[in-house]
């Protein structure tokens, strides 16, 4: 259940207000100290995109999430690929009856309105339980870019001014759930969600070129592009509990696709030192058709003999196939003309099989140890059609967890973790942002192995200290190459190795007898980056601080008035050869309920901080860029729930494909 005082929110906002949960406001929710946290609704694998993720969970009435489990680092259990931690949301269960709830809002900024709306339903009747989600709307998103680059070696500057408009033309989307109690040991579960989002994207950007503080040409570059993106996924799972409260055996089967297809047209202008076109420099298409098909499967047994232990073992598999094709035309005349040498066809296939076993032993009432042990294969194949080029990969790594904990306020945990490629960051083939830059992935990029270790302490409830060592094996990062003619190269490799060292201070607090509730995480970062990316050294470091305070004021307890402020402050950080300026947000809002409606206004960034900067030094080139992200915005939600209002819910079970919906 959800304190009062953020009754009649959504899931999101109960998230926020979360011990260990950051979000700078941007809707993605991660874990202090971590980056690509996963996020898993009663323990089981959503299989949705990060978009259509949020949307569910503002679906979501916080009444009806029981509790938040925030898992730092994840046992043997999980794929190793859960570098970042999980954040499980737990629905309450329901009791035989209706309930749902119905959702409406509207994001308003300087540059543009995204309305969106939600339903939610749970329904029980006896043995048979089913949820559904519905939601659709608009997120459109406007930006506004300027740049500097000086490229050393021609002794060229180049400014840019520009802007983007991505992801007109809407979202919907839809989740069901089916749970069927067979027996009082025996429970049935069939999921089903799909979604769409039209991801289309508007882009102008006017380019001046100059040596030695004289100008040399003025360019003007456009692209348009519509890239629509369905996703399905359906799962099967099944739980039987051998013998209640001593033996339990799960198990799940899931699919799910990916199919993105679309057009980009992109075209470049040389203007005269008035800005009146003279020719056209270039003008061409790409059409990109990509589709992702997943398998997985995971088979859990546990076997809890007294209180003091319980036995963990199981195994899992993942089988991907991506193909890519991609048709890159040059105009000529009405119409286009395939380019041989950049259209291209490439088919990944991925294999992973695991298996694990985990024993966790309460030696006293003070002392417990959590011993894992977890090996993964992987077998992957890659064809490129143009120039017949194949390869071939087959690995095995054992990742092990030790967790050692006193007296449930302190711990120690140690874990080995890997990170692949998302499967988008293994296709070779060129996108291009304008006509004079682009990024080319590598299929050749390896997954970079992790040891990570976390001491965490907690005090009265109210304080939690944290501090984790980590060391990134392989690491690898996106890095922009000049080439002729001022165009840049944007691709990514593996550069060496990197150690993160990072120390949070959490602190939550009631005051006034729950008037002020506030939440707030100190945190401090520093990174050290080592190897040698694209044939040249780098050795760099930096450290940063960051800080967030949650804070909801109860203005009226008998009339249901309350005021959420929050801010969010970060100082500048050093990520491989780039180094980011720190932002702030500020964000005030006002909530009022009344019987089962809800009413919120909200303003984001009252500051207008929100405001992304970031300088790139190499031996090649020093880039500037300042994006202008629109975070400013008036953000109106409406919510009514209605039915039964006791709830009982749906089984909690654990689904396998987590790992491969993040890497879409």
């Amino acid at each position: 259940m959800p304190p009062p005082w953020l009754a009649g929110t959504d899931a999101v906002a109960l998230l926020q207000h979360t011990p260990l949960v950051i979000s700078s406001g941007n809707d993605k929710l991660n874990i202090v100290g971590k980056s690509r946290t996963a996020i898993r609704i009663n323990g089981k694998d959503p299989h949705m995109s990060q978009d259509a993720l949020m949307a569910y969970l503002r679906s979501i009435p916080s009444e009806e999430i029981r509790r938040i489990e925030v898992i730092t680092m994840p046992g043997s259990e999980y794929a190793a690929s859960y570098t970042g931690g999980i954040i499980n949301v737990v629905i309450r269960e329901q009791t035989d009856g209706l309930k749902g709830s119905v959702r409406l809002e509207d994001r308003q900024n300087r540059f543009v309105n995204n309305p969106g709306g939600s339903l939610n339903l749970n329904f029980r009747k006896q043995k048979i339980a089913i949820a559904a989600n519905l939601w659709g709307g608009r997120s459109l998103t406007y930006m506004e870019n300027a740049s500097e680059q000086n490229v050393f070696e021609t002794q060229t500057d180049i400014r840019s001014f520009g802007c983007s408009k991505q992801g007109g033309g809407g979202y919907v989307g839809g989740k069901i759930g089916l749970d069927y109690e067979i027996s009082p040991r025996h429970t049935l579960g069939l999921h089903f969600s799909r979604s769409y989002r039209a991801n289309r994207s508007d882009n102008w950007t006017d380019y001046r070129y100059s040596r030695a503080e004289t100008l040399d040409s003025l360019t003007c570059s456009r692209s348009e592009s519509s890239n629509p993106v369905n996703q399905t996924s359906a799962s099967i799972s099944y739980l039987f509990d051998i013998v209640p409260s001593r033996h339990r055996l799960t198990m799940d089967v899931s699919y799910s696709n990916n199919r993105r297809t679309g057009d980009s047209f992109t075209c470049s202008d040389r203007m005269d030192e008035n800005g009146v076109p003279m020719y056209r420099n270039s003008d061409f298409i790409q059409r990109v058709t990509t589709a992702i098909d997943a398998w997985s499967g995971r088979m859990d047994y546990q076997w809890t003999p007294n209180s003091q232990s319980t036995l963990k073992s199981g195994l899992a598999f993942y089988s991907t196939s991506t193909d890519n094709d991609t048709f890159f035309g040059l105009a000529e005349g009405s119409g286009y003309v395939n380019d041989p040498n950049r259209t291209n066809r490439f088919v990944y296939d991925e294999t992973i099989g695991a298996a694990y076993v985990s024993y966790r032993r309460a030696w006293s009432d003070s002392f417990e140890t959590t011993l894992g042990l977890r090996g993964e294969y992987m077998h992957n194949t890659g064809y490129q059609y143009i120039g017949d080029d194949r390869f071939s990969n087959t690995r095995f790594n054992l990742f092990p967890t030790v967790i050692l904990g006193y007296k449930g306020v302190l711990s120690y945990s140690l874990s080995g973790k890997i990170k692949r490629p998302g499967f988008n960051d293994l296709n070779p083939f060129r996108h291009y942002f304008s006509s004079t830059s682009y990024v080319e992935h590598n299929p050749f990029l390896q997954s970079s192995r992790s040891l990570v270790q976390e001491l965490a302490y907690t005090l009265k409830d109210n304080y939690i200290f944290q501090a984790s060592y980590t060391v990134n094996y392989d690491a690898w990062a996106q890095f922009v190459v000049p080439e002729e003619n001022n165009v840049m190269r944007y691709t990514l490799v593996n550069y060496g190795n990197n150690q993160e060292l990072s120390f949070n201070f959490i602190y939550t607090k009631r005051f006034f007898n729950g008037v002020w509730n506030t939440t707030n995480t100190l945190a401090y970062a520093y990174s050290h980056f080592k190897g040698n990316p694209l044939g040249r050294e780098m050795n760099t470091d930096g450290s940063s601080f960051w800080l967030m305070s949650m804070n909801t004021f109860t203005l009226s307890k008998q009339r249901k008035w309350y005021c959420d402020l929050s801010f969010f402050l970060d100082t500048p950080c050093q990520d491989t050869d780039t180094r980011f300026e720190g932002s702030q947000l500020l964000s005030i809002g006002f909530r009022k309920q009344i019987a089962g409606w809800s009413f919120t206004v909200k303003m984001q960034d009252l500051l207008n901080r929100g405001i992304s900067r970031a300088t790139t030094v190499t031996d090649l080139l020093r880039s500037y860029d300042r994006n202008d992200l629109g975070r400013r915005e008036l953000y109106v939600v409406i919510s009514c729930s209605f039915g039964n209002k006791k709830v009982k819910g749906q089984a909690r079970r654990s689904l396998s494909g987590k790992g491969i919906e993040d890497r879409m």
